[in-house]
């Protein structure tokens, strides 16, 4: 699916964004963790398009709406994709400046990923605030995007978000 979400993104005039597990699954770099389904962001105004981009290209066919993102019902060959809005589960619009600190994944170019804060961020928030009881998943993408921050002077901030939602 990473290949095609790629080409299906080539083409398109607007950033597709991999959340979560999907980044370490479709670039390759570890730890990755199971993956039921592929989660992408796309610009607020976008999420139609994508969607009907997406069913038309086999991925499923579009079912809920929740308050952060559009689901399509994945055909039996496919995982199920989520295009979201917003990394915010209770569907708040998402920081301006997030977009800009987006970087390509190399190996699925033209698609990106958050920034390693970003992630990390998102990954916390979403453990705990949507799914409790993936929180040890979570974690340990987490602690490898800090990891890989290690030299950036944002790791110092990862760490405290991490330490919070482990807290919690």
């Amino acid at each position: 699916e990473g290949r095609e979400l790629a080409s299906i993104a080539q083409r398109l005039s607007w950033p597709v964004i991999v959340l979560k597990g999907g980044v370490t699954a479709i670039s390759g770099v570890g730890p990755t963790v199971p993956v039921g389904d592929i989660d992408v962001l796309v610009p607020p105004e976008r999420v139609a398009d994508t969607v009907q981009v997406l069913a038309t290209a086999g991925f499923g066919e579009p079912t809920r709406d929740l308050d952060h993102h559009h689901a399509l019902s994945p055909s039996t060959d496919r995982l199920a994709v989520e295009v979201h809005w917003t990394t915010h589960d209770d569907g708040r619009t998402l920081e301006a400046d997030v977009w800009t600190r987006t970087k390509e994944i190399a190996a699925a170019q033209p698609l990106r990923s958050l920034s390693e804060l970003d992630q990390v961020v998102h990954l916390v928030e979403h453990a705990v605030d949507t799914h409790r009881e993936r929180t040890p998943a979570y974690i340990v993408n987490a602690e490898a995007l800090i990891e890989k921050a290690n030299q950036r002077p944002d790791r110092a901030r990862c760490v405290v978000v991490l330490r919070l939602a482990q807290q919690q």
